[in-house]
């Protein structure tokens, strides 16, 4: 104990720098002030947004265990047997546009002409769903939020469409084809539906001038001041949720003020593309309401088919000052005669995905990551540099397959499968 006392007092205090030390820290900030300079010109001069000094090659990612460096590793597993047929080591940072090169390396890995590819929200992107669908495949992935189904859109074109271009595999040739409103052969299934859409175009609505009933086009009424706002300071309360709920079973509607709105029967505001739809409004709780988050004397909302929830940001925006009214109410929209002035039609393609496959991916794909990490402690990468971390990858992904095969087959199976 006294020699325990001795080293006590022979220790610096606690928080107290000698000359050494403030110049050793000092050394390291010069150095680390270096670097980051050095950092950055790296990504001035380049197109990349990040620069690892631990490995230039992985980026920084969201993981389970926080953000660090990584690597973005896709997979592919078939159904039948969980075997990882497909893999990529990849840098993206997000998943969104990965989804036809998986499906694509699938189908190479095993051969056939079409697959079907089921994805997380992740790879949700109209871009690659549509480049699949090109293909042949079907690329199951959930539709947006509060939809059956996965839209695209296009403007329909006057081409002469012949029965080879139908039989085409030529993405342009296909979308050709698509555009003047005839469905190839690749896209003739069941869960894809082609309609045409008749519209004006955007900007040639007319106004009427209300005093002196002159017509005039969007720009000239724009021009004019008709467009002008000015912004609305609110007094307002926070509510008491910030989202409409509503009750299938009642037919009612809460508002974030806790009013019972009840449905609007009127016919009033039935157009083809709010079909499904159901309208909720109650004026005579609006009118008593103090804390009412709309400028209007009611306000009007409307669920699709299977939607219970609905948010509401006006309190936000008011609060952020945001909240914003017309100024000038001289014009109002009238309507072209029928038959006059300019029409475009849109090709419209709605895509139904199978939901109910939706619900295997996570027991597929997910399962053979959980189990290479459990066997082979592979949480994190032992190399650096994209090559060796594929091989690394690889690697383990044939470890799980040998053994998943062995499980399967046996032994005995599994050389008799080789020698074959």
């Amino acid at each position: 104990m006294k020699a325990l006392d001795e080293y006590d007092e022979r220790e610096a205090k606690p928080g107290e720098l000698n000359k050494e030390d403030i110049a050793g820290v000092l050394n390291y900030l010069d150095r680390r002030k270096c670097q980051l300079k050095n950092a950055q010109a790296q990504i001035e001069a380049g197109e990349e947004n990040q620069v690892c000094a631990t490995d230039p090659e992985c980026r920084v990612m969201k993981s389970n265990h926080g953000i660090g460096p990584c690597y973005n590793v896709q997979t592919a597993v078939e159904t039948e047997n969980h075997i990882i047929v497909h893999y990529d080591v990849t840098d993206e940072c997000v998943d969104l546009n990965l989804l036809e090169a998986g499906i694509t390396g699938a189908k190479t890995a095993l051969e056939v002409e079409n697959i079907e590819g089921i994805a997380d929200k992740g790879y949700s992107s109209t871009n690659e769903i549509w480049k699949c669908l090109l293909n042949g495949d079907t690329p199951t992935t959930h539709p947006n939020r509060g939809e059956r189904c996965r839209i695209f859109r296009f403007r329909k074109t006057d081409d002469v469409i012949t029965e080879e271009m139908l039989l085409s595999k030529d993405p342009e040739v296909l979308m050709r084809c698509v555009s003047a409103g005839t469905l190839p052969r690749v896209l003739q299934r069941d869960d894809l539906e082609m309609t045409l859409h008749k519209h004006r175009p955007a900007g040639s609505s007319l106004y009427m001038h209300k005093e002196t009933g002159e017509v005039v086009s969007l720009a000239e009424m724009k021009a004019m001041g008709g467009l002008d706002r000015e912004r609305v300071f609110i007094e307002w309360q926070p509510p008491l949720q910030d989202y409409f709920e509503r009750d299938i079973e009642a037919d009612t509607v809460i508002c974030p003020m806790g009013q019972t709105l009840l449905y609007d029967g009127s016919q009033k505001h039935t157009r083809e593309k709010a079909t499904g739809a159901r309208r909720y409004r109650r004026l005579v709780a609006c009118k008593k309401c103090n804390n009412r988050c709309t400028l209007a004397q009611t306000r009007t909302v409307s669920f699709k088919e299977g939607e219970i929830r609905k948010p509401e940001t006006f309190y936000q925006r008011a609060a952020c000052g945001l909240i914003t009214r017309r100024t000038n109410l001289s014009f109002r929209k009238i309507e072209a005669p029928s038959g006059e002035g300019p029409w475009e039609e849109s090709v419209i393609l709605r895509f139904y995905p199978n939901q109910r496959h939706l619900r295997k991916r996570s027991a597929i794909v997910e399962h053979p990551y959980g189990t290479v990490k459990r066997w082979h402690g592979a949480s994190y990468l032992l190399t650096k540099g994209k090559v060796k971390a594929a091989a690394e990858t690889g690697l383990s992904f044939l470890a799980y397959n040998f053994r998943r095969v062995i499980n399967l087959l046996g032994t005995t199976g599994l050389i008799e499968l080789i020698r074959a």
